[in-house]
């Protein structure tokens, strides 16, 4: 029983961040389209770790939670960096 609740709230939490995931995607490809080529390379770079994001959690699926969450945080870490230094780009742009 133990190891039943375990891997529901593992399961559990996998789903919710991709639901995340797929929001804060949607929300970058409308402003990389709306913002064009002012912060191309920022827009490009928040894609690219947002896909690889997306790639560890699936690849999380299945392990331990200790494993998925050692498999999500540094892609994490990237999309947060990503999206700082898109910020960043965007406030320069805007003063």
């Amino acid at each position: 029983m133990r190891h039943a609740s375990r891997q529901g709230l593992h399961s559990w939490g996998l789903g919710s961040l991709n639901t995340a995931l797929s929001t804060v995607a949607s929300n970058a490809k409308t402003l990389a389209s709306e913002a064009k080529s002012m912060v191309a390379p920022q827009t490009t770079a928040l894609r690219n770790s947002l896909s690889a994001l997306d790639s560890a959690i699936r690849s999380a699926r299945g392990q331990s939670p200790l494993a998925a969450v050692q498999a999500v945080v540094s892609s994490l870490t990237q999309v947060k960096n990503s999206a700082a230094n898109l910020v960043t780009a965007v406030s320069g742009k805007c003063h």
